[in-house]
């Protein structure tokens, strides 16, 4: 019963909203940095995104719903890409990036880097990183089934 109720849901925004219906691998879409694709499984701690490297924060479904938005049009990654290829392709662009420190070595497995102080989040006065907000805006035309927004860093106390 709830299903039908959803698809229906589905069938209307696609339709009437310019809604379309994508399907995209979902693997360390909620752990991903939006920009440069570096992943730790600390990045994302139940509905928080805190990136473990620079610090961003926001909703981790925001960070999911926007990375799965942007692996739609991806070429690289398909629905069928396994996920231990998928996390080679995400540290490859991290590193292509620079957003990595020298001293990473991917391929030495340490981008868990769990007891690394120095790369912990945390706020202006050296406290850990607080509370986190979003801030969601249309856009415009047609958008994914991710939704019409995006995501915005606010990080607060």
């Amino acid at each position: 019963m709830r299903s039908c109720l959803l698809q229906e849901r589905i069938d209307f925004l696609e339709s009437a909203e310019g809604f379309r219906r994508e399907k995209a691998n979902p693997a360390y879409s909620s752990m991903a940095l939006m920009r440069s694709g570096y992943v730790h499984p600390k990045n994302c701690r139940g509905d928080r995104f805190v990136c473990l490297l620079g610090g961003y924060a926001s909703y981790a479904d925001g960070v999911g719903a926007y990375n799965l938005k942007e692996r739609i049009e991806d070429r690289e990654i398909s629905l069928w890409t396994q996920q231990n290829l998928l996390l080679a392709m995400h540290l490859e662009r991290s590193i292509c990036n620079s957003r990595l420190p020298p001293d990473c070595h991917p391929d030495e497995g340490d981008y868990f880097r769990a007891n690394d102080s120095r790369h912990r989040p945390t706020a202006a006065d050296g406290r850990e990183a607080g509370a986190i907000a979003i801030a969601a805006s249309e856009s415009t035309g047609g958008s994914s089934a991710t939704g019409p927004s995006t995501p915005h860093q606010s990080i607060g106390e």
